[in-house]
């Protein structure tokens, strides 16, 4: 909220999914931060939520394994400031296992922002592992 803010409390409420049948993939997540506090209250940051749900479908492919998804995602870090403060992204994406350990992900961003926001419509590149 801000970096000299000693007198908050905070709760966390938070609830995921992760399924996977076969091929086919789905994730969803929903988060609520309320804070209680002078400086998050009067910055309308004392609300904060978001969600997003992401189906998937993975294959075969020669040299491994390759995936495709789509993620919608809501979030609001200002939510208690009354008004449109509220970001909607939608990405669209691939995922290429060469060793079930090891991925290499792309995918394209569309973000509409709050009204008078400029969105940031971006291209991400990601490489992730795990031993």
């Amino acid at each position: 909220v801000t970096q000299g803010s000693v007198d908050v409390e905070a709760f966390l409420v938070e609830t995921h999914a992760n399924i996977r049948r076969g091929p086919f993939g789905l994730r969803a997540l929903y988060a609520r931060w309320d804070l209680k506090g002078p400086e998050p209250e009067a910055l309308g940051r004392d609300e904060q939520y978001g969600w997003y749900v992401e189906p998937s479908y993975r294959f075969d492919v020669p040299f491994g394994e390759a995936g495709v998804f789509a993620r919608y995602s809501e979030y609001d870090t200002a939510a208690g400031g009354g008004g449109d403060s509220k970001f909607k992204e939608t990405s669209l994406g691939l995922n290429y296992w060469p060793h079930p350990d090891v991925v290499l992900k792309f995918d394209y961003q569309f973000q509409n922002a709050p009204q008078g926001q400029a969105g940031d419509d971006r291209a991400n590149l990601g490489v992730g592992f795990q031993f």
